[in-house]
């Protein structure tokens, strides 16, 4: 994340704000579960609803009955999004099992360096 606030401020791309998240899922069900990467939301945790973004390059990832991975999301916004508080990342619509969508509630963070 570059902020020209920061204490060693960084001057490539600052006033772009890039989030990279790693999360680990796992499928606690007896069912494959189809998640769909690119269906995830990253949202401003102090406001919701405001500054809603979408990975790059998302990909589908099927996972057996029973399977853990992790997986990586990259984030890169040149909103007014503020690296200092809380994020939401908005899971909704983007697990299946069976063709049905799992209703799952946002995962919020704090992100670290």
């Amino acid at each position: 994340m570059n902020r020209s606030g920061e204490q060693f401020p960084t001057t490539v791309d600052d006033d772009r704000l890039g989030i990279d998240v790693k999360l680990q899922i796992e499928n606690a069900s007896l069912l494959p579960a189809q998640v769909s990467l690119g269906r995830f939301k990253l949202a401003d945790g102090a406001k919701p609803g405001t500054g809603v973004i979408s990975p790059h390059e998302a990909e589908m990832v099927t996972l057996s009955p029973g399977e853990t991975r992790t997986v990586g999301l990259e984030f890169e916004t040149d909103e007014t999004l503020d690296c200092r508080h809380s994020f939401a990342l908005d899971v909704s619509g983007a697990v299946a099992i069976e063709g049905e969508r799992v209703d799952l509630a946002a995962i919020r963070f704090h992100p670290v360096r």
